[in-house]
């Protein structure tokens, strides 16, 4: 996980995400946890999901039947972008009811 984040950081200050890393708040099997500042210094959170390490029948029965996803493709790739989406549409929906999220 360590060797790609010189390039992500890279990527996300090409496109004026993120502006430091902080360092890794936490990390788990499936994601890792990092605290950055965006362009205006503010603290944000990162959410790295590992591809390789992510419980693909699992996230696969979770995406099945939510029209949101209806036709990805079932690649280990696709799948993990999709549930990413879905886990974000999620956060906002809360958010947006009044509940505290990340």
């Amino acid at each position: 996980m360590i060797s790609i984040l010189p390039r992500l950081f890279k990527r996300l200050q090409e496109k004026k995400i993120v502006n430091d890393i902080m360092g890794v708040a936490k990390e788990g099997k499936e994601s890792t946890i990092i605290l950055a500042t965006d362009m205006e210094n503010k603290k944000i959170i990162l959410k790295i999901f590992k591809i390789e390490a992510s419980q693909f029948q699992r996230m696969q029965k979770y995406i099945q039947g939510d029209r949101r996803f209806a036709g990805i493709k079932m690649t280990r790739q696709s799948l993990v972008y999709n549930w990413c989406k879905k886990e974000f549409s999620n956060l906002k929906r809360a958010r947006t009811a009044g509940v505290t999220v990340p």
